[in-house]
């Protein structure tokens, strides 16, 4: 079977992909659609201009926690598929949806915030 990856998960069409130099891009066929994948990561799923934004405003404010060394990053990463009831090979944000996107914002807004987060189980 087929990597469910090569589709646009919007028109159900096979991406297009084409060479750039930051390494192979997929794009929806479907003209206006925004539907695009970067196959340089193995934890990415496609999504549309929306998505990806959503996702990289999650990184902004997630990837400095763990790179100034305020958390480790396995334990913040625990602790973010608890908050979203997620297994732990789905948590990455690269396959998250806008809606996933808003509610993984909100756990690092509680964590900013002081928010007790003791009724997660790490």
């Amino acid at each position: 079977m087929e990597d469910k990856r090569n589709y646009c998960p919007i028109h159900k069409k096979r991406l297009v992909i084409t060479k750039t130099r930051f390494g192979p891009r997929g794009d929806c066929p479907e003209i206006g659609c925004t539907v695009v994948l970067w196959y340089n990561d193995e934890t990415a799923l496609p999504a549309d201009k929306e998505t990806r934004k959503a996702r990289h405003e999650v990184h902004i404010l997630f990837d400095p926690l763990w790179q100034t060394g305020k958390f480790k990053r396995t334990k913040l990463y625990k602790m973010l598929s608890s908050y979203m009831r997620l297994k732990p090979k789905k948590t990455h944000i690269g396959m998250f949806t806008k809606e996933q996107c808003e509610k993984a914002i909100e756990f690092v807004n509680s964590l900013h915030h002081g928010t007790d987060l003791d009724r997660i189980h790490y």
